[in-house]
């Protein structure tokens, strides 16, 4: 799967952004959008109905559809430090129907470290796209660049 956008850590509160994030996912675009970027982008209610609240590094996971083509990694998934290392609903928020998670803590009140959604308009003619998240991330500093971004 290709993700043409993707924002690794994008700090912004201003809606504009999500707005734009909407009208690419809209024209069929694919984005990944990851630690602080999930807040940036979930302004704009993309998964949720009512937003969400930074959660923490968790242990116990439970892989949840990993017959997605997004789902396809070697090993364990760590949760592992970034300002966004998982999320939780926030009070009345839902997931939308289209939101699925792929990796959580499997708790009642679940933390959502990767997940993601289908990004559909009304109309016959808007193609729609997927929004993916994926909570926190651990780099190494003393890595160049280059070998920085490949890890992403």
């Amino acid at each position: 799967m290709c993700h043409p956008q993707t924002e690794p850590h994008f700090d912004s509160g201003d809606p504009v952004y999500a707005e734009a994030a909407r009208a690419f996912l809209l024209s069929g675009g694919n984005m990944l959008a990851q630690c602080r970027a999930i807040q940036t982008y979930e302004e704009g209610h993309f998964h949720t109905t009512e937003g969400i609240t930074v959660g923490s590094e968790f242990a116990i996971k439970t892989y949840s559809n990993s017959d997605t083509p997004y789902a396809q990694w070697q090993g364990e998934v760590a949760s592992n430090g970034g300002s966004v290392p998982s999320a939780l609903l926030d009070d009345g928020s839902q997931l939308r129907p289209s939101t699925f998670s792929v990796v959580d803590d499997g708790a009642l009140d679940t933390q959502y470290h990767v997940w993601a959604t289908r990004v559909d308009g009304t109309a016959d003619e808007v193609l729609g796209g997927m929004l993916h998240y994926l909570g926190g991330h651990s780099y190494d500093e003393g890595a160049d660049l280059l070998q920085r971004d490949a890890v992403r």
